[in-house]
C-alpha cells in the first residue's frame, strides 16, 4: 500500500507545479495587455487622428492633418506651374509664378496661424514638429524658388550667350551667288541669256552638275551648273526680282545643287555674266566716264535671297563688271536660338581688271563684255558661332535642387527638429 500513497504523492505535486507555471503566465500576459492599450490610448498615432484619450480630451496635433494636406496641395501645383514656367520663360508666366506662389505663401500662413491660436490650450493639441517641418519646407520653398525665377533663372532663360567652336567639314556646297541689274547708267546691263557657270575646268560637254552625287561630283573632274542659274520661264513671269536698296530690283541668281561643293584650295566654280554699257550715258548721269558696275551678293544657298536680306546674312559688293575676280570664301556657320542656322560667309575678293571695254554700244563693232568670277573655298576650317541661352531647363533643375536642401535645412532648424 505504501508505494502507492507516493504515487498518489508525486502526482499531487506536478499538479501544483503545473498550475503555478500557468498562473505566472497568465499573468505576464495580462501585464502585455494593459500596457499594449495604455500605450495605445496615449499614442501619437490615434492624438494625430483626433481621437479621444480615456479622459475625454481631444488630442488633434498644431498644425492640423488638414493643414499638411492642403500644403502638399499647393506644392503639387506650384511644381506644374514650375515646369510651364522652365518650359515658356515669358513675362505673363513670370508674374503668374509671382501671383500664385505669393498667393499659396500667404493662405499656408494664415491657416498655420490659425492652427496655432488653437493650440494655445496644450491639452487639446499636440504640437507635431514633423508637421511644421513640412509646411515650413512647402512655404520655403515656393518662396525661395519664386524670388529666384523672377530675379534671376527667367532672365537667364531668356539671355543669349555666345560660344565660338571649330570644326572642319568635308565637300562643302559653293555659295549662292547673285548679280543685279542696272538701275543706274554707270552700270552694267547683263544679258540674261548668256549666263555661264562650271565647277572646275570649263568643259562644254561636261554633265549637269545636279545630275551627280556627292561622291560622283568629287571623282568628276568637272561639271556644268549652268541649270543653276533662274530659268527663262522665271526671267519673263518676273519672278526674279527683290526690294534692293530702296527699289524694286531684278535679279540673276546662282543657286548651287547639293552637289556643286568645292573639293579644297584650286578647285574654282567659274561663272561668267556677260553684259554691255553705254559710256556716253554714264558720262550723262556721273559727269565722268565710269568703269562699268555691277552688285554681287553672296549667300547661304539654303537661304532664298529675300530671307538673306531680311536677315542681313550676305556678302555684298559693287565690282568691275569688266574684270577677272577671284573670290576666296571662308566658312563661318551660325546657329541660332529661335531662327535658322546658316552660313554668313567670310569673303576676301581680288580683281584685276580688263584694259579694253569692248561692250560700248556707242562704238561701232561692239560686242559683249563679260565678267569672270573664280570663286573657291581654300579652307574646310569652319567657325561656328553658336548662340546658347545663359541658362538651360536643366541648369535652372540643378539649381533649384542646391536651394531645396538649403530649405530642408532652415525648416529642419525653425521647426524645432533638430533639437528633438
Amino acid at each position: 500500500m505504501t508505494p502507492i500513497a507516493d504515487e498518489n504523492g508525486k502526482s499531487e505535486k506536478i499538479s501544483v507545479v503545473l498550475v503555478s507555471k500557468l498562473e505566472r503566465t497568465a499573468s505576464r500576459y495580462n501585464a502585455a495587455s494593459t500596457k499594449v492599450r495604455a500605450s495605445w490610448g496615449s499614442s501619437s498615432i490615434r492624438k494625430s487622428f483626433g481621437r479621444k484619450n480615456t479622459s475625454g480630451d481631444v488630442t488633434e496635433t498644431c498644425p492640423r492633418i488638414e493643414s499638411v494636406l492642403l500644403a502638399f496641395l499647393f506644392l503639387f501645383l506650384f511644381l506644374v506651374l514650375s515646369v510651364v514656367a522652365l518650359r515658356f520663360p515669358t513675362t505673363r508666366i513670370k508674374w503668374a509664378v509671382i501671383g500664385v506662389s505669393a498667393l499659396f505663401v500667404a493662405i499656408l500662413g494664415g491657416v498655420f496661424v490659425y492652427d496655432s491660436l488653437l493650440a494655445k490650450d496644450r491639452r487639446m493639441r499636440e504640437y507635431s514638429r514633423n508637421l511644421v517641418n513640412t509646411i515650413l519646407t512647402v512655404m520655403l520653398t515656393m518662396t525661395v524658388m519664386t524670388a529666384m525665377y523672377s530675379q534671376v533663372w527667367h532672365k537667364g532663360l531668356n539671355d543669349t550667350v555666345i560660344h565660338l567652336e571649330t570644326d572642319t567639314v568635308s565637300a562643302p556646297r559653293f555659295p549662292a551667288i547673285a548679280f543685279f541689274q542696272r538701275w543706274q547708267n554707270s552700270q552694267a546691263y547683263i544679258m540674261a541669256a548668256e549666263l555661264k557657270c562650271y565647277s572646275g575646268p570649263k568643259d562644254d560637254g561636261a554633265a549637269q552638275c545636279s545630275t551627280f552625287s556627292i561622291p560622283e561630283a568629287i571623282d568628276a573632274q568637272s561639271c556644268d551648273c549652268g541649270d543653276s542659274w533662274p530659268s527663262t520661264e522665271r526671267l519673263e513671269r518676273g519672278g526674279n526680282t527683290v526690294e534692293w536698296l530702296g527699289r524694286n530690283a531684278t535679279y540673276y541668281a546662282m543657286t548651287p545643287s547639293l552637289s556643286t561643293v568645292s573639293k579644297g584650295a584650286g578647285h574654282f566654280l567659274t561663272l561668267q555674266v556677260f553684259f554691255n554699257y553705254n559710256k556716253t550715258e554714264s558720262f550723262a548721269n556721273e559727269s565722268l566716264t565710269t568703269a562699268p558696275g555691277i552688285w554681287m551678293a553672296i549667300y547661304d544657298p539654303v537661304l532664298g535671297i529675300e530671307d538673306a536680306i531680311a536677315g542681313g546674312t550676305l556678302y555684298t559688293a559693287q565690282i568691275d563688271a569688266n574684270s577677272h575676280t577671284v573670290v576666296n570664301i571662308g566658312l563661318k556657320y551660325y546657329q541660332y536660338v529661335s531662327k535658322r542656322s546658316n552660313y554668313n560667309y567670310d569673303v576676301t575678293i581680288s580683281v584685276r581688271q580688263n584694259l579694253d571695254l569692248v561692250c560700248d554700244v556707242d562704238v561701232e563693232g561692239w560686242y559683249l563684255c563679260h565678267l569672270t568670277l573664280e570663286v573657291q573655298i581654300p579652307s574646310f576650317l569652319r567657325t561656328i558661332v553658336r548662340e546658347e541661352n545663359r541658362y538651360h531647363w536643366s541648369s535652372v533643375v540643378a539649381d533649384a535642387g542646391a536651394y531645396f536642401a538649403l530649405v530642408q535645412f532652415l525648416s529642419w532648424i525653425f521647426s524645432g527638429s533638430a533639437w528633438n
